[in-house]
C-alpha cells in the first residue's frame, strides 16, 4: 500500500478471523488523484492501457443516467476497488458490466488474495440520509451477502454465483482457472438449490458515508460495534468503513 494512503488508513484486528479498515477518502490530493488514475482502467475494463478520458467520459454518461442512490452506490465501488486493489487484492470481476448501462445482479465484487476468495457487498449512505452510521451499512451488506449465498435473497431469482462466474471468466479479468472452476461448481449447486452456509464463506462487508469533508466528522465504529463484527457469521471477514466527499465532488472530478 502507497506510503500516502497509509496515513489515511486505520487497521484494526478484532480477532483471528474480523479485520476492520477505517479509511479517509474526504481529500483528493494531487497524489490520490494520480494514483487513482492510474488503477481506474484496470478496475472498469479488466486492462491497463484503455484511454482515461474513454474511461471517465463512460462513468461520466453511466452516472448522468443513474439516481442519486445509484450514484452514490458506483462510486463506493469504485473507491473500494481501488482501495483493495492498493491493499494487495486482486480484482475477479469488472467494473463495468458485462451489459452495458446496467447493474450487476448478485455479489457487487468478488476479490481474491493468496488463494483465498472473498465476496464483496457494498452499501453507502447520502449526506440527507438520517441516522447514518457505520454499523447499519456494514449490517445491510452483510445480510445481503447471507441472503444471497444461502438463496433467500428477495431481489430476483439471479444465481449471483452464475453472475461472479461470467465476470471471472472474461478474458481481460484474468481470474485464475481454480477461481473459476469454484465459481462455476457454486452456481451449478445454486440452480440445484443446494445452497451453503454464510459461515463457509470469506466476505468483504462494505459502507461508505458521503458527503463528509476532512474536518467533519471522525471516521468510528464504536468500541461496542467491535462485539456485532465479531458475531457475524463468515470463514473469515474483512469490514471496510469508508469516509468520503459529496458524490457531487466525484462528479466534477470527472467533468474536468
Amino acid at each position: 500500500m502507497r506510503e500516502d494512503m497509509k496515513n489515511n488508513v486505520k487497521k484494526v484486528k478484532i480477532d483471528s478471523s474480523s479485520e476492520l479498515h477505517l479509511i479517509d477518502f474526504s481529500a483528493y490530493s494531487e497524489d490520490f488523484i494520480k494514483d487513482f488514475e492510474s488503477h481506474l482502467s484496470s478496475i472498469c475494463v479488466g486492462k491497463l492501457g484503455k484511454k482515461l478520458s474513454l474511461i471517465k467520459l463512460r462513468l461520466r454518461e453511466f452516472l448522468y443516467s443513474k439516481d442519486d442512490n445509484t450514484r452514490s452506490g458506483a462510486i463506493a465501488e469504485l473507491f473500494i476497488a481501488y482501495y483493495l486493489k492498493n491493499a494487495g487484492y486482486k480484482q475477479e470481476y469488472l467494473f463495468f458490466n458485462l451489459e452495458e448501462g446496467s447493474i450487476k445482479k448478485g455479489f457487487d465484487g468478488v476479490f481474491s488474495m493468496k488463494k483465498k476468495s472473498y465476496l464483496m457487498e457494498s452499501k453507502s449512505t447520502l449526506p440527507s440520509t438520517k441516522n447514518k452510521s457505520h454499523r447499519s451499512k456494514i449490517n445491510e451488506a452483510y445480510t445481503d451477502l447471507k441472503n444471497y449465498v444461502e438463496g433467500r435473497s428477495k431481489k430476483g431469482k439471479n444465481n449471483p454465483w452464475r453472475n461472479a462466474y461470467n465476470h471471472a471468466s472474461h478474458c481481460d479479468v484474468k481470474t485464475s482457472q481454480s477461481i473459476k472452476k469454484k465459481l462455476d461448481k457454486l452456481a451449478d449447486k445454486f440452480d440445484e438449490r443446494k445452497y451453503i452456509k454464510v459461515r463457509l464463506v470469506n466476505i468483504i462487508p462494505c459502507s461508505t458515508i458521503f458527503g463528509l469533508t476532512k474536518d467533519a466528522c471522525p471516521n468510528q465504529v464504536a468500541e461496542d460495534d467491535y462485539d456485532y463484527i465479531k458475531n457475524l457469521e463468515a470463514n473469515s471477514k474483512v469490514i471496510l468503513c469508508i469516509k468520503s466527499r459529496n458524490i457531487n465532488d466525484f462528479i466534477s472530478y470527472l467533468e474536468n
